[in-house]
């Protein structure tokens, strides 16, 4: 296979870019160092070359200035941490993400901010550790709904229904209140384990909250559950009840009667 030259360049200079920029969160205010020389990468931002620059603001990690004889500031730190995280999470790199959360806990970060503890969630449900996003969501003091959706959404993608339901149940028994995200979740669970039962109640719950009347991605999840658990009548029902109708709508339950 041929390789241009400017692909040889290219991918020179960002071996070269990962290279010298490596995280060193440090006690002082210091957040990049070289890797070799252990120099300040941002203390004095002027003396950084031009591509690091480029560089953290590529990866949207470039923070101006602050008050250095106060310390690091720690929405700056979370703020760089949670885009490391989303990077960790976008190539799938749990050992790099799983050192970053040892240094969330080191510096007792994981409860300061619930932006951070979502990102870290997150990272592990696209690494594929849902379990390792659970743990990290019980040790959370405050506990959104979108983080309980990615933790459920996490284990209905791996097959692993039963644990989404009791993840939904759980969910629900802390006191919060799931939305069409999570209801969307819930019912790709149900149609991978084929829960009827679950899935007409959450039906019901969903009918009386009126979610169907507004978001159509909802009104689809529900049509392929009823598909999924080999209700075909019940899932032409809700189509014809959906206010509005796409293309998903419609090939999910043509497939329904393709398969039986």
């Amino acid at each position: 296979e041929r390789i241009s030259v400017s692909s040889f360049l290219y991918d020179q200079r960002e071996r070269e870019r990962e290279r010298v920029l490596a995280l060193c969160l440090t006690q002082k205010e210091s957040i990049f160092r070289h890797r070799t020389t252990c120099d300040s990468m941002w203390s004095d931002e002027g003396k950084n070359p031009y591509w690091v620059q480029e560089e953290l603001r590529r990866r949207r990690l470039y923070v101006g200035g602050g008050d250095k004889s106060t310390g690091i500031d720690h929405n700056k730190e979370c703020f760089i941490l949670m885009g490391l995280l989303k990077d960790c999470g976008k190539s799938k790199n749990l050992y790099k993400g799983t050192r970053i959360h040892d240094m969330i806990v080191d510096k007792g970060l994981l409860g300061k901010n619930p932006y951070l503890a979502r990102s870290l969630i997150s990272m592990y449900a696209k690494c594929g550790a849902i379990w390792k996003a659970h743990k990290v969501l019980d040790k959370v003091p405050d506990q959104d709904i979108i983080s309980w959706s990615i933790v459920i959404s996490g284990y209905a993608k791996q097959g692993q229904g039963h644990d989404a339901l009791k993840c939904f149940e759980e969910m629900v028994s802390r006191g919060s209140h799931p939305d069409a995200i999570t209801f969307t979740c819930v019912l790709k669970a149900c149609g991978t384990i084929g829960a009827i039962d679950e899935g007409k109640r959450i039906h019901d719950e969903i009918v009386t909250r009126g979610f169907l009347e507004k978001d159509i991605v909802l009104g689809n999840a529900l049509i392929d559950m009823y598909v999924k658990c080999g209700k075909i009548g019940k899932a032409q029902e809700v189509l014809d009840d959906l206010p509005i109708r796409n293309i998903v709508s419609w090939s999910a339950l043509i497939s329904g009667y393709t398969d039986q």
